[in-house]
């Protein structure tokens, strides 16, 4: 990441337009080399996007400080998670309330998962799973899979615990999302 201004800064997230198309929503640089804004923050004010820090205590948590969980909130656009460790799900309930985190997780396109170590991924299942069970409830019989992204073993665990219970997603291979490989992918 670069501070651009002294209150914003730029993280370059690789994401190809194929997955943007799954999860739609509209994906650039925001800030280019110069500093001029691209067109994907056309329109987007201060307080128009919110970054949510849920857990940064990694692999040793503390009382105050939740495993792995980012959570990024466009409200006009959607919102994703970066990292889901255990407990994700609480601290969601927490930052928002009852009402404001069952709001989120209806509007919610995407969660990446960095790497598989337990501080990153445990708290994907529950937030998958009760997704669905909020949008079954708000009247959704079938709701729309979400989009997950994370290194193949993720996509054990998650057929793993589907055993147990439904969680509605669509996975896709982090290494799958580099422009070489949809390239090639595209070919076969």
């Amino acid at each position: 990441p670069r501070i651009i201004d002294g209150r914003s800064i730029q993280i370059e997230i690789p994401l190809h337009f194929e997955i943007a198309s799954l999860i739609d929503i509209e994906v650039g640089v925001v800030v280019d080399r110069d500093g001029a804004v691209a067109s994907v923050a056309d329109g987007l004010g201060l307080g128009d996007v919110e970054l949510s820090f849920l857990g940064t205590g990694s692999s040793a948590p503390a009382k105050y400080r939740n495993v792995s969980g980012i959570f990024l909130d466009v409200p006009s656009r959607g919102c994703m998670f970066l990292d889901a460790g255990e407990g994700t799900f609480g601290q969601l309930n927490r930052l928002y309330g009852a009402a404001g985190a069952d709001a989120r997780l209806r509007r919610l396109k995407m969660i990446w998962i960095s790497h598989v170590h337990a501080d990153h991924h445990v708290g994907v299942p529950t937030l998958l799973a009760e997704r669905r069970a909020r949008m079954i409830a708000s009247g959704i019989e079938n709701p729309p899979p979400l989009v997950v992204v994370g290194p193949p073993a993720l996509r054990r665990y998650l057929l793993a615990y589907e055993q147990v219970q439904p969680l509605c997603y669509h996975f896709v291979a982090c290494h799958e999302v580099r422009e070489d490989r949809w390239a090639a992918a595209a070919a076969d």
